[in-house]
């Protein structure tokens, strides 16, 4: 998610990030119930810790914000928009 980075490839990272982010929020996903009991809390290797862990969620804000008001493409700005309102809670 990086404005140096070709188009076609911010496109389609943006829209996995926010189809997982929308999903999660959609289903209500949560690591305290929904992680079996062995694995309460989420690993740093997982997906979730990826996306929605506490050291790299304000990081996927700024930069789905920056995204969403400065990129050129309509697309990328639109999937930085549904990432932003997914994961901005």
């Amino acid at each position: 998610m990086d404005m140096t980075v070709p188009d076609s490839v911010v496109l389609r990272v943006t829209t996995l990030l926010a189809n997982i982010a929308a999903t999660a929020k959609r289903l209500k996903i949560d690591p305290i119930y929904d992680l079996p009991a062995e694995d309460k809390a989420a690993a740093p290797d997982t997906m979730y810790a990826a996306i929605f862990g506490l050291s790299v969620v304000g990081r996927f804000q700024r930069k789905a914000r920056l995204l969403s008001e400065r990129h050129a493409d309509a697309d990328v700005r639109m999937q930085a928009g549904r990432l932003l309102s997914s994961i901005a809670d």
